[in-house]
């Protein structure tokens, strides 16, 4: 498995589901700080949030402590935007 999500492309929704392994949940990336969040744009990113939810997302922006793009809802891809002050961790 790759120590970072792997970058798709530069526009759009992402053209492929995103992998099929969860990743084990790591104390490592606890609340990221944003020059963190910034590097994952664009790229496959799993997420944990402080509910206690956790999903693939493929980050579009990340802008005033707001990161927006899309989720895998495990059908298709679907838009979503959060404050950066919901994610517990990421991969």
């Amino acid at each position: 498995m790759p120590s970072r999500p792997v970058t798709v492309g530069r526009s759009g929704k992402p053209p492929s589901p995103p992998p099929s392994v969860i990743p084990s949940y790591c104390k490592i990336t606890i609340r990221p700080k944003p020059e963190i969040l910034r590097q994952y744009v664009n790229t496959y990113m799993y997420v944990w949030l402080v509910n206690g939810s956790s999903f693939w997302m493929y980050p579009k922006k990340f802008n005033n402590y707001i990161l927006s793009g899309y989720v895998w809802s495990g059908k298709g891809w679907e838009t979503i935007c959060f404050s950066e002050k919901l994610i517990d961790s990421i991969y």
